[in-house]
Formats: C-alpha cells, sequence, structure tokens
C-alpha cells in the first residue's frame, strides 16, 4: 500500500479543503483494498507462483475497490467533490503501477528463496503409479514450487523407479516423523477412499498442508463450476467447444493483430529477410509441413537459419519421450541463423500463417507430419491438442518445454490449455513470451 500513501501525500495540498468525512473514501482505501485481497484469498502461499497468473486478481481488486470508493464519494459530495475524484483517480492509478512492480519483486524474490534446498518442504507422495510419478517430477523440475519429493506412500506400488516407496498410507504418522514431511499430495492408489479419508483428517490434525488430485483429471479444466447435491459436490466439465464464438472471436482477432504487426514490424521484416538472403545463398524463407487445427497440413514459414538447401531434411533419432527440436543434424546455422533462433525471430513469418488463418498467435506447437502420425499412436491424448489451430507461442514453450524436451509434457501443457482457453490465458502466454525473448532454439 505505499502507491496509496505517496499519492495521499501527493494530492493532500490539493484536498486541504474538504471535510473528514469527504475524505473518508481515500483514507479506507488502503485498508478496504486488503480486505478484498484478503476475501479473494490473494495472499495464500500458492505452489504454482507465476507473476502473470499472480497480478491479474490483485489488479482486479484494485479496480473494483477504486470504483466502490468513487461511487461512495459521489453519493456523499463534498462542496467540490473534483479535488476528491482526481484523488482517487491518482491513487488507483498509482497503485496499479507499484503493486504490479511490487508483486513481479516480490514473487521473483519467493521463487528463488524456495529454490533453495533449505528451503524446500519435505513432501510425500501418496500412490506410486502414473500419476504420482508425473507429480513427482514436475515437482522435481521446478523447484521455485518450494516442494521437495521425498518419496510415496503406496502398499501396492505400479513402479519402482526413482524416489522409494517409504511404507504404506497406515505408515504416515511414522513416515511424518522420520522424514520431516511438510506436505502431502495425494494422487492415486489401489488404497480405498474408505482407508485414504483418516489420512487426510490426520495430516489436518498434524498441520500438514495436503494437496489432492481429483479423479478425472484430465477432462477438467479452470473453468470449473462447483455445485452441491445434498452433501456432494458435483463438479460440473466446461470444455471449449471448438466452434465456439469465444473461439471465432479469437481466431478474428489473431489475424487483425497479426496484420497490424506484419505492417508495423515491416522495417525489421525487411532488415532480417536482407541479412538472411547475405548470409548465404539459398532462399529467405524456409517452408516446413507441419500439422494444424483438424489434423490438416499446411505449409510453416520460418526464416532460413541454415546454409545451403534444407529441402532435404536429416530425420532426427529421438529417445524415449523426447520430442524432436533445436539442431538435428549438422550444425549449419549461419552466424545470422543462430541469432534470429536464439531470440526467437527466426518465427516472425508465422504472422503470415496467421494472417491466412492457419495458425493462431497461441496455441500448441506443429508438428510434422511425420512425427505428428507417430506421436498420435505413441502418446496419449496427442491428438486432442489439435482441437485448435496451432500456434506461434503456446504454455508448454514459455513452460520451458523447447526443443528436445518431454513430449508427453507438452502434451499435457498442451492439453491443458485447450480446455483452460480463454482470452486471458492468451495474454498471460504472450506476456510470458515477450518476458523471455532470448531462449534456446525450438521446433
Amino acid at each position: 500500500m505505499l502507491a496509496v500513501a505517496l499519492c495521499m501525500t501527493h494530492v493532500s495540498g490539493a484536498m486541504s479543503d474538504l471535510t473528514l468525512p469527504a475524505l473518508a473514501p481515500v483514507l479506507l482505501f488502503p485498508f478496504v483494498a486488503m480486505l478484498g485481497s484478503s476475501w479473494r484469498d490473494l495472499y495464500r502461499p500458492r505452489v504454482d507462483l507465476r507473476f502473470v497468473d499472480a497480478i491479474a486478481p490483485v489488479l482486479g481488486t484494485l479496480s473494483l475497490v477504486a470504483m466502490a470508493s468513487t461511487a461512495a464519494a459521489l453519493l456523499f459530495p463534498p462542496p467540490s467533490e473534483t479535488p476528491l475524484i482526481r484523488a482517487l483517480a491518482t491513487i488507483w492509478i498509482a497503485s496499479v503501477g507499484l503493486v504490479t512492480l511490487g508483486r513481479l519483486a516480490s514473487t521473483t524474490h519467493l521463487r528463488r528463496a524456495r529454490a533453495r534446498p533449505s528451503r524446500q518442504r519435505p513432501t510425500l507422495i501418496v500412490g506410486a503409479g502414473e500419476v504420482g510419478h508425473r507429480i513427482a517430477h514436475h515437482l522435481e523440475s521446478d523447484p521455485g514450487g518450494g516442494l521437495r519429493p521425498i518419496g510415496f506412500l503406496d502398499d501396492t506400488p505400479a513402479f519402482r523407479n526413482g524416489l522409494p516407496i517409504l511404507g504404506g498410507p497406515g505408515e504416515l504418522e511414522r513416515v511424518v516423523a522420520d522424514h520431516g514431511v511438510k506436505h502431502v499430495v495425494l494422487a492415486f492408489s489401489k488404497t480405498p477412499d474408505d482407508e485414504l479419508l483418516p489420512l487426510v483428517r490426520r495430516c489436518s490434525e498434524l498441520g500438514i498442508p495436503i494437496s489432492l488430485v481429483p479423479r478425472l483429471f484430465e477432462a477438467m479444466s479452470d473453468r470449473l463450476c462447483i455445485e452441491r447435491l445434498g452433501g456432494l459436490p458435483l463438479l460440473q466439465v466446461a470444455d471449449p467447444d471448438p466452434l465456439c464464438w469465444q473461439l471465432r472471436v479469437k481466431y478474428a482477432l489473431d489475424r487483425a493483430l497479426a496484420s497490424v504487426l506484419l505492417i508495423a514490424l515491416a522495417p525489421l521484416f525487411g532488415a532480417l529477410a536482407a541479412l538472411v538472403k547475405l548470409s548465404s545463398t539459398g532462399p529467405v524463407f524456409f517452408r516446413q509441413r507441419r500439422v494444424g487445427r483438424d489434423s490438416r497440413e499446411f505449409v510453416m514459414l520460418k526464416f532460413r537459419s541454415m546454409r545451403d538447401s534444407e529441402s532435404a531434411e536429416a530425420v532426427p533419432v529421438l529417445g524415449v519421450d523426447e520430442a524432436p527440436g533445436g539442431v538435428e543434424s549438422d550444425d549449419r546455422r549461419t552466424a545470422v541463423g543462430q541469432f534470429l533462433r536464439r531470440s526467437g525471430l527466426d518465427e516472425l513469418p508465422q504472422l503470415v500463417n496467421v494472417v491466412r488463418g492457419e495458425m493462431s498467435l497461441v496455441g500448441p506447437r506443429p508438428e510434422r507430419p511425420g512425427f505428428a502420425y507417430r506421436f498420435s499412436k505413441e502418446v496419449r491424448r496427442y491428438d486432442d491438442r489439435h482441437r485448435v489451430k496451432a500456434g506461434i507461442t503456446g504454455l508448454a514453450q514459455v513452460n520451458g518445454l523447447r526443443g528436445r524436451t518431454s513430449i508427453s509434457d507438452r502434451v499435457e501443457s498442451d492439453n491443458y490449455y485447450v480446455q483452460s482457453w480463454s482470452l486471458g490465458l492468451d495474454a498471460k502466454i504472450l506476456l510470458r513470451t515477450l518476458a523471455t525473448p532470448f531462449r534456446s532454439p525450438v521446433e
């Protein structure tokens, strides 16, 4: 609330002639903002702590408080309400700016602090099946979440690799005492629910936070609606319709924005094209067939980054659960090509694909037909990502899944994006893309 204090100091002279009751909306602004943030549960520690996810509800709360304060000021106007309204507007604008900077600094600091080994909370996973191992993998790959998996509880584990099996669900208290457990994640196991429920209650009694993976989680999105039928909770799943009007609006906005960007970036586009042409012989653009929405093929454009012709491509040999990407054969990148790939500017011509309606600004990255066919046979739910248009950037890419990374993790992120899609999620992904312009090579 430093923003409010600074603004109140700035506008105090202009409001010196106002009475104390008239100043009430301004004086109460910081307290109402903190109460609103607490009411919306914005101070609760979160595992997946991201700045773009944390700032939207904070800004929404500040805006609602500003509107309510303005309405209160207009209901009880002082002799001259203009200075008061101006003060409220100034406080709101400054609060938005300074709170954004504060959240960015605090989120960055907290993620770095959580990643230190001494700050990691030992985490126990109940259920050593496929889902339990996926949870362990995600926690290990994102130390900024602050949870360090130490092992599993399971009487009949489906897998015995990686983290140890520390006992069965009935041995919770012993394992907690022996290993100093500070968090429990309840995944899937063969233990009956009536035996797991006492475990959840015991965690609450011990003061240990517990997270649960719901059944049929792959069918769920961020747009869950919780209803009650007697004492039973009902979760209404809202899966987006590929033909819904919201997606039509998204694609129309994509084409409009891509057209504007092509015009605005024309000088940069021309300069990069000239550099590519001067760097080596060959065409300016690299064309490659990719698979997009509804598994339809299209020709994707990039700035050429290699010497010689890339028409005869070497098919890379992939490891288990490995996606293609990066430099897949002999490194024939030019100096200009290395810069283009590192900065992501080689993807700029795909704005043309967006204008044509073949791609979107945000969506799952498209794959080559041969790999798309192979992954559709090998990777569970791979084809589900083809329900929407492919994108220049996507959730998997901003989560660091570029180059030769896990194809299963990419599919998981892509399908989460499809199921939870919103214009707000697109905006978050674009912001995160702009925040990391220099990155490792992608597709």
